[in-house]
């Protein structure tokens, strides 16, 4: 890891419900005053992902909205594993705000953290991971570091480990 300034990958599910951005948004503003220190890979802070959220209004209304731009959509695996492999851990928010959505492209991202098991990976679940389908899942147990029941429990976590001494 490096010592100048640490990257965190800010992964988690994606959808058309607002949560799924602006949790990504909250961790951003709460460590702003940091960024000497710490920068965030967010795959929702970019136009593409603000025109999916602007331009569909349901579920099938944002499949339809990926699936109909497909040089935007190709790309993306490939920029999640350089985000995987150019960080220096993760933020991995498991939990299900469109249940019917699956976490497919999660469960990716931890599987690529698993073969950098030296990345720490922080989840977050509001609730009992350990009775949650998908936090229960292979690739989230092998991968996640440890679990926080909350955003803001995550953030105080990272400040302990990956900002200097008050």
């Amino acid at each position: 890891m490096k010592t100048d300034e640490t990257v965190l990958y800010l992964i988690g599910q994606i959808t058309r419900d607002e949560r799924t951005y602006s949790w990504r948004s909250q961790v951003r503003r709460h460590f702003s005053q940091f960024a000497h220190y710490l920068k965030f890979f967010d795959p929702c802070n970019n136009d593409y992902s603000k025109e999916v959220l602007k331009n569909s209004d349901s579920v099938e209304g944002f499949r339809k909205y990926v699936k109909n731009t497909p040089q935007f959509s190709k790309v993306l695996p490939v920029r999640d594993m350089n985000y995987v492999m150019s960080s220096d851990g993760a933020i991995c928010n498991m939990n299900a705000y469109t249940p019917e959505k699956p976490f497919i492209g999660t469960f990716y991202e931890l599987s690529w953290y698993m073969t950098t098991p030296w990345k720490p990976v922080i989840g977050v679940f509001e609730g009992d991971y350990t009775q949650d389908l998908n936090c229960m899942h292979p690739f989230v147990q092998a991968s996640v570091t440890t679990w926080t029941s909350s955003i803001e429990e995550a953030c105080a976590l990272v400040e302990r480990l990956f900002l200097p001494a008050k």
